[in-house]
């Protein structure tokens, strides 16, 4: 360092906790120096990156209370059916069916689906099992967990695939698709002839239609 410049000022200890905190979600705890580093050259200083980013953080949580106020029922992206919910099932095979409900995006014009065995029991999608989505724009459709796995093949600390209560076991069987109203899947199975399923579609009084399967 030149002697003519002056020393930077140490950090506090909210700033310490802020860089930790930060360089874990990025994944770099093991190198926080680099992370600094990362956050003088973008922002000309750590003390003002964590300024600009705990700004646009706060912005995203005002935009989310605005979509989603208090007091409004909860939304639960990827639940299993609650009791009562009309529930279809699509037979895939002798001892597979794709079970499909409405789930809490109703607003958004989804429906939810999962894989469940002769005894009713929702099971993680088989393996060599495909879906894709058939029309313009289709292609192979994942799961939630699939989809959170892909973009985090490494699953860093902090991200969005390790957020889930480590106070809780994960269910092993647990595997939950989303997709729009709609949707025309085809199901790829090995030594089996495709399946197409047809997600229902809302219509504005709340019906659906006919939930079938035929083969491809």
């Amino acid at each position: 360092m030149n002697p003519q410049e002056p020393k930077p000022e140490p950090e506090t200890a909210e700033l310490k906790q802020w860089v930790l905190k930060m360089a874990e979600l990025t994944g770099l705890s093991e190198d926080l120096e680099k992370f600094r580093a990362g956050c003088i050259e973008k922002y000309g200083s750590v003390e003002q990156a964590m300024v600009d980013v705990e700004a646009v953080l706060a912005r995203g949580r005002a935009e989310m209370e605005k979509a989603f106020p208090p007091g409004q029922p909860r939304i639960e992206v990827g639940r299993k059916p609650a009791p009562g919910e009309n529930v279809s099932l699509a037979r895939i095979s002798e001892n597979l069916a794709i079970r499909i409900w409405g789930g809490d995006l109703a607003s958004y014009s989804c429906h939810t689906f999962d894989f469940v065995n002769n005894a009713g029991q929702y099971i993680r999608t088989p393996a060599g099992v495909k879906i894709y989505s058939l029309g313009v724009g289709g292609g192979e459709v994942h799961s939630i967990e699939k989809s959170l796995e892909l973009a985090d093949p490494h699953n860093r600390p902090g991200s969005l695939r390790n957020s889930y209560d480590k106070s809780k076991s994960l269910d092993p069987n647990w595997e939950t698709y989303v997709i729009p109203d709609g949707t025309v899947l085809c199901v790829k199975q090995p030594g089996l002839q495709d399946r197409i399923v047809n997600i229902p579609m809302r219509f504005s009084q709340g019906s659906t239609v006919t939930l079938q399967t035929y083969r491809a």
